[in-house]
């Protein structure tokens, strides 16, 4: 398929080793950017795994995610001892002067708006976000990405009522996640853009809801 000129994305492969050359090359990042954030190959019971180290604002590593399989339902375990936080923490400092920052569910995604210097946060699951979080996001405009299936709906649901004012993005027809997007040779600076100027206050979509279910509550009575 390369040879024809098309990308496949990495759920179209099968059978690759969790490595971090591996990794890189099924997210179309460069290895030493990732190197630069931290990632290495380890291993754990004579298995290669991908080792993702999460830092807290001031550079200190609070815990590490290890990527034990490419394509596996159960591709993620933690560290142990980990404290669970949004990924990115210590490059938030430097995002002020940019007003704004992106929440995504998992590291790739992350990894791969900072690739083209997009401040991004990286949340480890949809269903791990925690109401104090809110806290790190004072002063930034926040856009919630919402990846287009129950769970996203329930992530942007979740960061919503922390973060009222948040702002939800719908992703491109047909795309679940940016670094699909990037593999697949969009031009990622340019959706973002797109996206940030059509996506949608939380508070809005709320209200939209709730009237939907009055009206149906109203209907069965």
């Amino acid at each position: 398929a390369e040879k024809l000129g098309i990308v496949q994305p990495e759920t179209a492969v099968t059978s690759m080793p969790a490595d971090l050359p591996t990794y890189a090359s099924a997210k179309r990042l460069p290895a030493d950017f990732l190197a630069s954030l931290g990632l290495q190959t380890v291993y754990t019971g004579g298995q290669p795994c991908i080792r993702i180290p999460y830092y807290d604002p001031d550079g200190t590593e609070t815990g590490a995610r290890l990527r034990v399989s490419m394509t596996s339902k159960n591709r993620f375990k933690w560290r142990k001892g980990s404290k669970l936080a949004p990924y990115g923490l210590w490059l938030l400092a430097g995002w002020q002067q940019l007003g704004y920052v992106i929440l995504v569910e998992g590291e790739s995604d992350a990894q791969t708006l900072w690739h083209y210097d997009i401040p991004a946060l990286g949340i480890p699951g949809a269903s791990t976000w925690r109401a104090e979080w809110a806290d790190h996001l004072e002063g930034l405009t926040v856009f919630v990405w919402q990846e287009p299936d129950a769970a996203g709906g329930g992530f942007a649901e979740r960061v919503g009522e922390s973060a009222p004012d948040c702002l939800v993005i719908t992703p491109p027809a047909g795309r679940k996640d940016i670094s699909e997007c990037h593999i697949l040779g969009e031009d990622v600076p340019a959706v973002i853009d797109a996206l940030r100027r059509s996506a949608r206050p939380y508070r809005e979509i709320r209200a939209e809801r709730l009237s939907e279910e009055a009206a149906t509550a109203r209907q069965q009575a």
